[in-house]
C-alpha cells in the first residue's frame, strides 16, 4: 500500500494488538499443536511451582503466566498455585483470562445471532420457535 499504517483509536491499541496476535497464533497452530502447547506450558508451570526458593518460584511462575497466559486455563491455575499467594500478584493474568473468556463468549453469541439472521434471510429455520 502507501506505507502508512492506519491510525488506531486511543486506549484500544493494546486490546487490538492482543486480538491480532491471537488471530495470527490461531492461524499458525492447529488444534493438536495448541493442545500440546497448553499441556507443555502447564507442565512448565508445575515445574516452576516445585522450586524451593519461594522468591524465584514466584518470579518465574508469574512471568510464565503473564507472558504465556493464553495457553492456561485460569481455573486450573487457581487450583495449583499455593494458597498463600495474594491475588494482586495474579491480577494481570486473571484480567487477561477474564477478558479472553468474555470475548470468546460474546464472539460465540455473535456467530449464532449472525447464523440465525442469515437463516431468516434464506427462509430456513430448523426450529420455528427460535426464528419467530
Amino acid at each position: 500500500m502507501n506505507g502508512i499504517e492506519p491510525s488506531r483509536p486511543a486506549g484500544g491499541s493494546d486490546l487490538l494488538d492482543e486480538e491480532l496476535d491471537r488471530l495470527q497464533l490461531m492461524d499458525e497452530l492447529d488444534a493438536d499443536k495448541l493442545d500440546e502447547r497448553r499441556r507443555l506450558f502447564f507442565m512448565l508451570l508445575q515445574t516452576y511451582l516445585a522450586i524451593e526458593d519461594k522468591d524465584l518460584m514466584v518470579a518465574r511462575a508469574l512471568h510464565l503466566l503473564n507472558t504465556q497466559g493464553y495457553y492456561f486455563d485460569a481455573l486450573k491455575v487457581l487450583d495449583i498455585i499455593p494458597d498463600d499467594w495474594p491475588l494482586d500478584q495474579l491480577q494481570d493474568f486473571l484480567v487477561h483470562s477474564l477478558r479472553r473468556s468474555l470475548h470468546n463468549t460474546l464472539e460465540g453469541e455473535l456467530v449464532v445471532a449472525m447464523s440465525r439472521g442469515e437463516n431468516l434471510l434464506v427462509g430456513y429455520c430448523p426450529r420455528s420457535f427460535l426464528c419467530s
